[in-house]
């Protein structure tokens, strides 16, 4: 579909996004007991000969390289008097550690797979954002931070995070988690790094706080400009890709190794306790796991592939001798083919004998191992190409983002119930209007991680309830009845 303000822009529509369309749609008009099914998509799809979907990776398509080129000229120019080794950058990525290669993506502990679709199971509990930040030579990687939305995981009773943990509600970086990663995390590293100058390369995201500053002043800030990062910006050149792939591989390696002692494992996790259950059962990763591993793949990424990386973000103006620049080209494509390829050829020497199945179905394994053996290697590769990109996949993105959206949606509609609630009471008691109650604070990276339809359905929401309810500000008035104009033409 086309972006009706730009002639060159696709637009990314998948099938949440059109589900929700369709629910929205049938409220609209009135149409009771509707539910945009996954069957109504599949005929919906038939009836408007709509063909297969194309995955779109990444937003660099939808970057305007010659008007940031002046803007990211300027920053090269400030680079110029650092040395490679003292330049950083710093971004955050969402992981789900849990998550297995199967066409549903729920943990086998959920209930049967074939009853559960879509990514409904993707909720913040299955998902940890990783804060990473490391420098161009790859001589210095910061200790990564996991932020989950447990504020004290059970997985840590028996033995601490081996990297940095805090607790978001929605496991995403807000100021005060970007906070508490400058001072505690960022600075004492640097400083144990060096003492000379260092610059850090970040995005304009609203969880940076941009008046978090070196007291020392040994470390200057430097903001990409927006909408530029996809290629701009190092970490999203191959590096945060390269470290999934190596954290998904390594997860599946020790479920691998779990189906070698199947029997034993399944009677040491009968006398293990409630929430500390993990890998080393042959279950479902915890918290205290995907420390674990994040901290092995990240100690294992190659130096030459994080100077690729830089190199390939133009982003820097020094030359590729300066920083080390090996035999790194295809780092990103390399890796995850023999990924792929290596995962394959495990799965197609497992045998489908039901005794065997039924391990691997315990494990969660028993999907891929079908899909391999049944319908060929190439369906098994696709279906573990996805879930190397799942936390980019366009049905993934959509369900976070509903999610979100009813985050905020919930808050407005109770405000306004709180609101009305107070004005019956003291119409009752004072017979006097109180002053309406402020609305239930929704945090700034929520509204950050919705897109621009979805703001806009919120506008639309907002304006509707002020025209609808007639507010007495006629400034408010004005501005709420010209948004709905405009979104409604």
């Amino acid at each position: 579909m086309r972006n009706p303000t730009s002639r060159c822009k696709p637009l990314s529509l998948s099938r949440a996004h059109i589900q929700a369309r369709a629910s929205h749609e049938a409220e609209n008009r009135g149409i009771l007991n509707f539910k945009a099914s996954d069957g109504w998509f599949r005929n919906w799809r038939k009836r408007c000969s709509i063909g297969p979907s194309v995955r779109l990776f990444g937003e660099a398509g939808d970057v305007n390289l010659t008007e940031l080129e002046p803007l990211i000229k300027a920053i090269r120019d400030k680079l110029v008097c650092y040395r490679a080794s003292h330049v950083f950058n710093m971004d955050e990525t969402g992981l789900f550690f849990r998550a297995l290669p199967t066409r549903t993506y729920v943990s086998s502990e959920e209930g049967c797979r074939k009853s559960i679709r879509g990514t409904k199971a993707l909720r913040a509990k299955d998902r940890l954002t990783l804060v990473l930040c490391v420098n161009a030579t790859g001589c210095c990687k910061i200790d990564p931070l996991l932020v989950g939305s447990s504020k004290h995981p059970h997985c840590f009773r028996d033995q601490p995070s081996p990297i940095p943990y805090v607790s978001q509600k929605n496991a995403w970086v807000d100021r005060d988690v970007y906070k508490g990663w400058w001072n505690n995390v960022f600075l004492p590293s640097v400083r144990k790094f060096t003492n000379e100058p260092v610059a850090l390369l970040m995005d304009n995201c609203s969880g940076h706080d941009p008046t978090c500053l070196d007291p020392n002043g040994q470390v200057e800030i430097m903001f990409f400009p927006p909408n530029c990062t996809s290629v701009y910006q190092p970490l999203d050149q191959g590096i945060i890709s390269a470290l999934k792939t190596l954290y998904k591989k390594e997860m599946l390696t020790r479920y691998i190794d779990a189906y070698e002692k199947f029997d034993e494992l399944q009677e040491l996790a009968k006398k293990a306790k409630q929430g500390r259950k993990g890998l080393q059962f042959g279950l479902s990763a915890n918290v205290l796991d995907a420390g674990q591993i994040v901290k092995k793949c990240w100690e294992c990424l190659e130096s030459t592939t994080i100077s690729a990386c830089f190199i390939h973000s133009r982003c820097l103006p020094h030359l590729p001798d300066e920083i080390g620049f090996g035999e790194a080209r295809d780092y990103r494509t390399q890796l995850q083919r023999r990924t792929i390829t290596d995962i394959c050829d495990i799965f197609s020497n497992f045998s489908i004998e039901p005794c065997n199945l039924n391990k691997l179905e315990s494990l969660g394994l028993g999907e891929l191992t079908e899909i391999i053996h049944k319908e060929g290697a190439s369906s098994g590769a696709g279906l573990i190409e996805r879930w190397l990109h799942l936390e980019a996949d366009p049905e993934v993105v959509a369900a976070q983002e509903v999610e979100c959206f009813n985050e905020v949606s919930d808050n407005f509609d109770r405000s306004i119930s709180n609101e009305a609630e107070a004005e019956a009471e003291a119409s009752s008691l004072m017979n006097v209007e109180p002053p309406p109650s402020p609305p239930n604070p929704v945090s700034v990276n929520s509204i950050a991680n919705l897109s621009d339809e979805t703001i806009k359905s919120m506008l639309l929401k907002y304006c509707v309830a002020a025209i609808e309810k007639n507010i007495e500000d006629p400034v408010l008035l004005g501005l709420a009845q010209g948004i709905r104009s405009h979104l409604t033409k």
